[in-house]
């Protein structure tokens, strides 16, 4: 068991190096751990806007979620915006690597990072709900930290996560904030901010 978790240690790695945003030329410098870490921050940060949320369970789906991501690379949300890669090819590939990443594991622990990143990825728990609005609220972060520049495609940005958003209102404070930041960079650059990206 010593050398299957050191294995998997060493494996998940390769997170630390992926890097996020791969089709966005302007942002080059957030892994893929860099982000599963800010979620998970994100998670115990955030929590006084949620009511009855077992915050550990919300760290461990933040942590896991994309881990299949160190053996498939990271799928760009671009990838499948622009039709290179289609959202059932990216689920079925996650799965298979999933299937490979635990296969190993003990029992306890491969039925934890099975139960977590299904949880996310089906969207089925407050939990779950929870830390995927986080994701897409830190995608978001990440291009207002970055700039102007990192708004390459207008309508995928202005309406990112507006879905996603209605399953938990109560983070609406936070989305708004978001928001009103994205929108001045849309006035920098000299982009039509559209009501449809006011939708959420």
């Amino acid at each position: 068991m010593d050398n299957q978790i050191y294995k998997f240690l060493t494996d998940i790695s390769e997170l630390k190096t992926l890097l996020r945003f791969s089709e966005v030329d302007a942002i080059k410098f957030d892994s893929v751990a860099a982000h599963s870490y800010k979620l998970a921050v994100m998670c115990i940060a955030c929590k006084e806007y949620m009511k009855n949320i077992d915050i550990n369970k919300a760290v461990k789906i933040a942590l896991f979620h994309d881990i299949p991501e160190m053996l498939t690379g990271e799928i760009d949300v671009h990838k499948i915006y622009s039709g290179k890669v289609t959202e059932e090819e990216k689920q079925k590939n996650e799965k298979i690597a999933l299937k490979k990443i635990t296969e190993n594991l003990n029992e306890n622990l491969a039925s934890e990072i099975k139960e977590a990143y299904n949880d996310y990825n089906e969207n089925i728990s407050i939990e779950a709900k929870y830390v995927k609005t986080l994701d897409k609220l830190e995608a978001l972060m990440t291009i207002i930290e970055t700039g102007k520049e990192a708004i390459d495609v207008a309508d995928l940005v202005g309406n990112y996560g507006n879905k996603q958003m209605k399953e938990t209102p109560e983070l609406k404070p936070l989305w708004d904030l978001m928001k009103f930041k994205l929108k001045k960079l849309y006035n920098e650059r000299e982009l039509l901010w559209k009501e449809e990206y006011n939708n959420y």
